[in-house]
């Protein structure tokens, strides 16, 4: 009897050890999947930097930890989390963006030659459009395509930035927004050796370049919470005039003035203007004195420059305005959308 009940001690003993073990397995294999889903939840918020690639379509993703939207809890309830499944899932190849036309600032890269409005594109497809885009220009996939999270107008609401390198000169900046449960592309802009173009964490936009040795542009604009292109301002600087300076009279009309006799090494005519289309412009002209390292001299907020070049500007019927004038209107302009504007 004492035998028997010893041997039940026993065989109890095992089965509690075997059930304490599996119990402790089990424990252990469910902190590994639950530490496998954190850290990949972790790194899809965080969207790092990892290189993947994308069907025929290289992928860099370089999202801020601060704009990930996978984990919702605690944040404005404005941040949709089906935005950033559209633009995983678009960056992924299997979601397509909707070209409607707006925001179109290309020069070279110009989406409208080769997408149709109302048309939707993948990415593969958005690129493979690209590059036929001239068929004069070397323009295939050079390099990675780089996505970014942004928030336009600081809503709390993300949009997306894809920058991506285009033969041996172009890229090109596209941010697209999800709009009533659709992605669309509002907004695109090229770069090449003369121009560059930069998109901000906010959707600010600011684009420089040359048309010249002494020729140089500017422009500033943004996009807003909606997702449309607001063109805020631009100027081409002119420094050191040869031959005659062409400018724009009041009827649009471009006209020469010549500069024989002037002193072109030290004058500069800035060209402001606050509509994107270049064929609706209306111009606003100032002349600064440059000294002989092209800095600007000190100026005065009645100097419109030398007599004889304003004589020839009003004989040309092209009105010219001190530096002061014009800058005010800039500060108007941004003022409009609440931007501040400080210039000495």
């Amino acid at each position: 009897m004492k035998k028997t009940v010893a041997l039940c001690l026993v065989l109890v003993m095992a089965m509690l050890l075997v059930a304490c073990g599996s119990k402790t397995g089990n424990n252990d294999s469910k902190k590994d999947t639950d530490s496998l889903v954190e850290a990949t939840r972790q790194n899809d918020d965080i969207g790092a930097t990892d290189e993947s690639v994308n069907n025929s379509s290289t992928v860099t993703d370089e999202t801020d930890a601060s704009t990930g939207t996978d984990d919702n809890s605690g944040t404005d309830d404005k941040v949709d989390a089906g935005s950033a499944d559209l633009y995983s899932e678009f960056k992924a190849g299997t979601a397509k963006a909707k070209f409607t036309g707006a925001g179109e600032r290309s020069s070279y890269l110009d989406l409208s030659s080769c997408l149709e409005v109302g048309e939707s594109y993948t990415v593969d497809e958005l690129v493979a459009a690209i590059e036929t885009v001239d068929p004069y220009l070397k323009t295939d996939l050079n390099g990675y395509i780089t996505y970014k999270d942004i928030d336009c107008g600081s809503d709390g609401i993300p949009e997306l930035l894809m920058m991506a390198s285009f033969g041996d000169e172009f890229s090109i900046n596209i941010v697209f927004k999800e709009i009533d449960g659709e992605l669309r592309i509002c907004y695109d802009q090229d770069s090449w050796s003369r121009c560059y173009t930069e998109v901000s964490d906010t959707g600010y936009i600011t684009t420089s370049g040359s048309s010249g040795a002494s020729v140089h542009d500017y422009e500033e604009a943004f996009i807003d919470a909606d997702g449309n292109y607001v063109f805020l301002y631009g100027f081409t600087e002119n420094m050191t005039l040869f031959g005659d300076f062409y400018a724009f009279n009041a009827d649009n009309e471009s006209v020469a003035i010549p500069t024989e006799g002037l002193d072109i090494e030290h004058i500069c005519i800035m060209d402001y203007y606050f509509e994107p289309d270049y064929q609706d412009r209306t111009h606003y002209y100032y002349c600064i004195e440059i000294d002989d390292d092209f800095s600007e001299v000190e100026w005065d907020e009645d100097y419109k420059g030398d007599e004889e070049l304003v004589n020839r500007f009003s004989e040309a019927g092209v009105e010219l305005y001190t530096k002061s004038e014009v800058l005010k209107m800039v500060e108007e302009k941004r003022a409009e959308y609440g931007l501040e504007f400080k210039y000495v």
